[in-house]
C-alpha cells in the first residue's frame, strides 16, 4: 500500500489490524492508500467493516469508507473512481479528478438505505466501463462510466476514509478490518 506524500490528501493508518483515516479538519482531504502491483483494469475490491459501537446512528457527522477503482496519484494529482459507503447507509460513486475536485458517477440502482454495521462486507467491481457496488453480496447500484470524459482506463485498487472531525467525527470509529482484491 502506498500514497504520494507530497499531495494534499492524508494517510491511512492501522490500529489493532484495522485501517482508518487520519484527517484532522473538515476539508476534503480523504485518507487513502493504493495497492501496488499489476492489477490490470478489471478487478473487485472487498472489505469487512469495522464499526465502533460508540459511533452514533446518524448521518452527521459523515463517516465514510471508500473503495477505489483505477486509482493513481502524484504530487499534484489524485484520481480514482471512488465508491463511498457512509455509516448511515448512503452508497454513491464519484470520480476524483484532482486533489480536491470530484464529480458524481451516474449511479443506477436501488441504493442501500440501512446503516453500515460492524462485520458488513463492502465490495466494488469494475469490469470495462461498468462499476457495481455491493453490500453483503447484494448489488446496491451500478455506474456505466462510458460517457464520462476523461476516463481512467488504468490504475490500481485502493481504500480511503473520510470524516468531519471538527463537527464531532472520529476517524477511529469506522474503518476496514481486512481487504481482499481479486483480478477479473
Amino acid at each position: 500500500w502506498t500514497k504520494n506524500q507530497l499531495n494534499l490528501m492524508t494517510n491511512v493508518r492501522t490500529a489493532g489490524g484495522v485501517a482508518l483515516g487520519t484527517q484532522t479538519d473538515d476539508t476534503y482531504d480523504d485518507s487513502y492508500a493504493i495497492l501496488q502491483g499489476n492489477w490490470g483494469a478489471d478487478y473487485e475490491i472487498e472489505g469487512v467493516v469495522f464499526r465502533d459501537p460508540a459511533l452514533p446512528n446518524s448521518a452527521n457527522p459523515s463517516h465514510e469508507i471508500e473503495l477505489l477503482c483505477r486509482a493513481s496519484d502524484g504530487v499534484a494529482a489524485y484520481q480514482s473512481y471512488e465508491i463511498m459507503f457512509t455509516s448511515s447507509g448512503v452508497v454513491q460513486g464519484f470520480r476524483w479528478n484532482a486533489p480536491i475536485d470530484w464529480s458524481l458517477l451516474p449511479d443506477v440502482g436501488p441504493g442501500y438505505g440501512s446503516e453500515i454495521l460492524d462485520g458488513d462486507v463492502l465490495k466494488a467491481r469494475i469490469v470495462g466501463n461498468i462499476i457495481t457496488y455491493f453490500v453483503n453480496g447484494t448489488a446496491t447500484a451500478t455506474a456505466d462510466i462510458s460517457s464520462i470524459s476523461p476516463q481512467y482506463n488504468a490504475g490500481n485498487p485502493g481504500i480511503a476514509f473520510f470524516t468531519r472531525p471538527a463537527v464531532g467525527g472520529n476517524t477511529s470509529r469506522f474503518g476496514l478490518k481486512n481487504v481482499r482484491v481479486t483480478k477479473l
